[in-house]
């Protein structure tokens, strides 16, 4: 079974139990079992995802100019598989922490998410290094356990809701994270589905 495989199965089975959680119950209660539910599929996609990673490949990859080595290019074709594992799922990526700062490792391969047809300099991956500036204080704890946001949150690359799970060597030492954004218009969507369900619950009351 392949790695992609292996990923969309797991991924599935956690959306599979994370959909149940909105059924009948009032909106408001509903708004906050959804974002929990939210935030455990992310945080248990991450761990799913971070068992997959080799952390001695994440500790290899050190300098910009290695994004063309067969390190790089295999854990960001895992992580560019983790990311398309469910339609909920936007981009994956590899952090560490580098004299006090977050910046990133292997980022998810270039996409046309505007869809112009076109990849404009900022669907391209962050390059190896490049710093990820003011994070939230739940990425910082997904460095050491796992993770998710309490809400959406913005960065230069837009609106997203996220989940982060370490990463670590076969000995057991912490190497990185690996983190999962949820498209903030998916979390919408799903939103509009409970305003929905108690709406018409609501009329026929």
């Amino acid at each position: 079974m392949s790695v992609r495989v292996k990923l969309v199965l797991g991924i599935m089975g956690i959306a599979f139990l994370a959909s149940g959680a909105t059924g009948s119950y009032f909106f408001w209660q509903a708004k906050g079992s959804m974002m929990d539910s939210i935030r455990q599929q992310l945080k248990a996609a991450a761990v799913v995802g971070a068992s997959f990673v080799d952390g001695a490949q994440v500790e290899s990859l050190q300098d910009p100019e290695q994004s063309s080595a067969p390190a790089y290019k295999e854990l960001q074709k895992l992580i560019g598989d983790l990311a398309q594992s469910a339609p909920e799922f936007l981009y994956a990526y590899i952090m560490r922490v580098n004299d006090e700062r977050v910046e990133f490792v292997v980022d998810s391969p270039p996409s046309d998410d505007d869809g112009d047809g076109q990849i404009s300099k900022d669907e391209m991956p962050a390059p190896i290094g490049e710093p990820y500036l003011n994070p939230p204080q739940e990425l910082l704890q997904g460095f050491v356990k796992p993770a998710a946001d309490k809400g959406p949150w913005k960065d230069k690359w837009g609106w997203t809701m996220s989940g982060y799970a370490p990463i670590t060597t076969d000995s057991g030492r912490q190497v990185g994270l690996l983190g999962i954004d949820m498209s903030v218009n998916r979390i919408r969507d799903k939103l509009a589905v409970i305003r929905s369900v108690h709406h018409d619950s609501s009329s026929h009351g």
